[in-house]
């Protein structure tokens, strides 16, 4: 991931998880693709979960489970893959959001 998690021994330690905000579904019209508004949609969300969600919850990633024909727009967007993936249709990809330490 482009935003490395810190791998201090206290951090590591004491986290058994990472809090995520999951996107779920995300999708633009055929007709729509390859025009930059899938890219405007996903920088908005990402701007909102920051400053909306993260503050209350604590989430420090935001995932998708990407159709194998989409992983190059998330990696546009910032997003990179995550682990081995044993499912053949989809893959895996995270962002690091906000202030993580």
């Amino acid at each position: 991931m482009s935003k490395k998690l810190p791998t201090h021994d206290h951090f590591i330690h004491r986290r058994n998880s990472i809090p995520a905000v999951q996107i779920h579904h995300f999708a633009v019209d055929k007709k729509y693709q390859k025009q930059g508004y899938g890219s405007q949609i996903m920088k908005t969300m990402i701007v909102f979960i920051n400053v909306t969600i993260l503050p209350h919850m604590g989430a420090s990633l935001l995932t998708v489970n990407s159709i194998k024909s989409a992983v190059g727009f998330y990696h546009k967007q910032g997003f990179d893959k995550t682990g081995n993936s044993r499912d053949t249709a989809n893959t895996n990809m995270a962002l690091v959001l906000g202030d993580v330490t």
